[in-house]
């Protein structure tokens, strides 16, 4: 005999279970649903094929016969050769004695324009309607297969052309030949209910349900008794399940059969033993896998830290200059694509600014590239304090800088280059204090271009207008400001800027 093992509470492996109903009850609910599954609900599974089968039938017969209606329909409309006009069109219908069947009926030319439309039924025009919104706007009834609409389709659509065929003529002297052109006169969409469908379809259901009802009347409370006299044995073994599922070991007594239940029984002795053992395993190997898990945890979560931080380095490395800490040539060339795109989808103006400084070679041959590199940086911090919020300025290459201006017109960009070269002419006397010779050489040259708002013309072409205007600048004099301009006359096959010098 086995004790009764105190349990923790805290721990939710053993937490207890209540059960609202003895589980015999519960078996015996499971198998009298295995007996509806087994018996009953293959009869219902039958009697819903049977009645779709029926359903099925019923509606490719009337839709073969509202398909032969249309054929024939159209053949009368088409006698003519031509399209008749309406009169003659509810002639040929009401020749066919559709009564109370006809839904409505259009007629249309080949365009598909409307000729004749006819509605009977209100509301199954309606439901016509509403399924060519559902299916689309252009489509309509495919001319081989009629469309049944309706909740049991009992509303046949058929759309068929309508065909001015050759006739026959008995000519002596060539027999038999065909006379005139096959022309298509346009097509004809009718639309018949079987109005007796529904009610049919529901009699014969109500029929095969009631047989399969009858049939379960009689099995269920069979299986209910061979049920209850089958698991009175099991009464022991369930008690001792519950018993376990409320976390506790109890006490189960042998039962003494050679089938099944006999076994269930022994089984149930070795599982109780077995789960005293293994449960102080279980816990023990529970404490450790938590606290693994902890550690690999933060451990994640410190890599994926290290990981962010590097990524964001990398992305500030590949967008950014090394020396002057400003955008790169390849980010600069991102930027005024991403604020041209802008300006065009808002209708906005955008301008962009190139600098190149005068005299940048000879600080290299004189002072040496050291200073060199710092007269960069100086123009970098000039270009900083110059530009607005919204500006990006970046070096584009050597001593070439790029400043793009969203949003702004010919006035911002010319006040915007002006304060620029005041900045770098302040940064410049206070890098060359001691070589005071050297100030008055180094200066900057910039060229503008201006994209006005609609007007046609792409980023690459506006930082080759900008870089005109720099050439200009520096081939004019250097340390000017000149805004390009494709109107002056100086040089035609350039397209020469116009000039402002803000000096």
């Amino acid at each position: 005999m086995s004790e009764n093992v105190p349990v923790n509470p805290n721990d939710p492996r053993t937490q207890t279970v209540s059960f609202a109903t003895r589980p015999r009850v519960s078996l015996q609910h499971k198998l009298l649903v295995l007996t509806v599954l087994v018996a009953v609900l293959p009869t219902l599974i039958c009697v819903s094929w049977i009645n779709s089968l029926t359903r099925n039938a019923m509606n490719q017969h009337h839709a073969r016969n509202v398909q032969l209606l249309a054929v024939a329909l159209a053949e009368q409309l088409a006698t003519e050769g031509q399209m008749p006009n309406e009169r003659i069109i509810n002639a040929r219908i009401s020749g066919f004695n559709l009564d109370q069947r006809l839904s409505f009926i259009i007629i249309s030319d080949p365009t598909q324009s409307l000729v004749y439309r006819r509605a009977i039924q209100a509301h199954e025009w309606m439901e016509y309607q509403q399924w060519l919104d559902a299916s689309g706007e252009n489509l309509m009834v495919p001319i081989t297969e009629p469309v049944m609409l309706g909740k049991h389709g009992e509303m046949a659509i058929a759309r068929v052309p309508i065909w001015h065929r050759p006739t026959l003529v008995d000519s002596p002297e060539q027999g038999i030949e065909l006379k005139g052109p096959r022309q298509l006169l346009g097509y004809l969409t009718i639309a018949v209910s079987d109005r007796t469908l529904p009610q049919t379809l529901v009699y014969l259901r109500s029929i095969q349900i009631s047989a399969a009802l009858l049939v379960c009347v009689v099995i269920i409370p069979i299986v209910l008794l061979m049920v209850r006299i089958q698991i009175r044995p099991l009464n022991q073994i369930i008690d001792a399940s519950i018993a376990m599922a409320e976390g506790h070991y109890p006490t189960v007594q042998d039962i003494h059969r050679s089938d099944e239940i006999g076994l269930l029984n022994k089984a149930f002795h070795l599982m109780i033993n077995r789960l005293r053992t293994h449960q102080d395993i279980q816990d023990k190997l529970h404490e450790q896998l938590e606290h693994k898990v902890v550690e690999r945890t933060h451990e994640l979560e410190r890599l994926n830290h290290q990981l962010a931080q590097t990524v964001k380095q990398f992305e500030s490395l590949a967008a950014t200059d090394s020396l002057t800490g400003l955008a790169n040539r390849r980010e600069i060339g991102k930027t005024l694509k991403r604020c041209f795109l802008k300006a065009e989808h808002y209708n906005q103006d955008l301008a962009c600014i190139m600098l190149d400084m005068d005299g940048f070679k000879l600080i290299n041959d004189t002072l040496g590239h050291q200073m060199g590199d710092e007269v960069l940086c100086a123009t970098a911090k000039a270009l900083s304090l110059s530009c607005r919020n919204s500006d990006v300025a970046g070096r584009y290459g050597g001593d070439e800088f790029v400043v793009v201006l969203p949003q702004a017109n010919e006035d911002i960009a010319v006040t915007v280059a002006v304060r620029i070269r005041e900045q770098f002419e302040k940064q410049i006397r206070q890098l060359l204090h001691q070589h005071k010779d050297m100030i008055e050489k180094v200066t900057l040259s910039m060229g503008i271009a201006i994209k006005s708002a609609g007007e046609l013309v792409d980023s690459e072409l506006m930082l080759a207008k900008a870089d005109h205007a720099l050439y200009r600048a520096k081939n004019t004099g250097k340390n000017r400001i000149l805004i390009y301009n494709p109107e002056d006359a100086d040089n035609k096959t350039t397209e020469i800027i116009s000039t402002r010098d803000s000096m």
